[in-house]
């Protein structure tokens, strides 16, 4: 009805502007022309609307230039402390850093005391487990949710500490997906994270059943679990004992072909019955061993020969011995 109302209205005008209809053979019913009609008013205005000058973007707010002033600085490069010193930080990139009486402070710039303070880059904590439960209760009540928020509250926590960076090896693969997916898309705004993923065990190995971890069992299930944490976004693989040789070559090599790192779990109970466990899995060539404790000279002596990277975890072993009252 309503097409039929639009029709008969334009036809009404045009004939009070005594359009002229032609009557040849060609146009045999005028209702047969109006369609065509429409169509070039349609595309005349279409050109004509598209042909206007947009509106002039508005113009990028120019990024906030924040001094700090008057701290000693240590760079983390090995240089002597830089006392007095002024940086200058534009957006989110430091522009200057030298003494005061060589550094320029911009007209404008927020201004930061820091006189009798130090000032250190951010701290990076290589090792730590965001989303996995801190208690017995956790992990039977536990939920990717919960360990989301647990896993946010930690990296604020983190931040207020100097710690601007931060290696997860074995959380969630929903959480950690989250959490980045929020950083990139601007809803947090915390600390950098680095993860893994779910660390990579077998059935009944260290690390089986915990929140953040997958067990499978024999090379091929290996390769295909450093396939599934590449196909979830994680450019860093974990191994975690007990494992062969095969299975542990299998997510090297893998980890290899797409382009990711590897490290796996050493030290502790799996280095303790031959053969030990991080022997294993310098021989089948992951990139870094975490933790220390337990690893006899010769290990210790191959990861050295091998350029093989470690993350001692010192302090969590010597809370641990305290509170269980090891003397080492």
């Amino acid at each position: 009805m309503l097409k039929a109302a639009f029709n008969a209205s334009i036809s009404k005008n045009l004939r009070k502007k005594n359009f002229n209809w032609p009557t040849n053979s060609k146009f045999k019913k005028t209702k047969n022309i109006l369609p065509i009609f429409l169509l070039a008013i349609t595309f005349a205005l279409g050109v004509q609307l598209y042909a206007q000058p947009s509106a002039p973007a508005e113009q990028k707010a120019k990024p906030t230039i924040v001094a700090i002033i008057g701290g000693t600085l240590i760079d983390g490069t090995g240089k002597d402390p830089l006392p007095n010193v002024v940086i200058i930080i534009e957006g989110d990139k430091i522009k200057e850093v030298g003494p005061a009486a060589k550094v320029n402070v911009p007209e404008g710039a927020t201004k930061i005391d820091t006189s009798g303070k130090w000032i250190l880059p951010g701290f990076i904590d290589c090792h730590i487990h965001l989303g996995t439960e801190s208690s017995k209760l956790e992990y039977y009540q536990d939920s990717n949710s919960l360990a989301t928020l647990r896993a946010l509250q930690l990296m604020n926590m983190y931040f207020r500490c100097g710690v601007t960076a931060v290696r997860d090896v074995g959380s969630p693969v929903e959480v950690m997906q989250a959490l980045l997916r929020a950083q990139k898309n601007g809803y947090i705004d915390s600390i950098r994270v680095y993860p893994c993923g779910d660390l990579i065990t077998i059935t009944g190995g260290h690390g089986y059943g915990m929140h953040g971890s997958l067990a499978v069992d024999g090379p091929w299930e290996w390769r295909k679990a450093v396939r599934q944490m590449y196909a979830a976004g994680f450019k860093y693989i974990k191994i975690s004992p007990q494992f062969t040789l095969e299975e542990a070559r299998a997510a090297v090599e893998e980890a290899r072909m797409l382009g990711l790192h590897i490290t796996a779990h050493g030290g502790g109970f799996s280095d303790t019955i031959p053969p030990t466990m991080t022997k294993i899995a310098i021989k089948a060539g992951v990139e870094c061993i975490e933790h220390l404790n337990e690893m006899d000279d010769e290990t210790l002596d191959l990861m050295a020969k091998r350029h093989i990277y470690n993350v001692p975890t010192l302090y969590t072993y010597y809370a641990s011995y305290q509170r269980n009252g090891i003397n080492r």
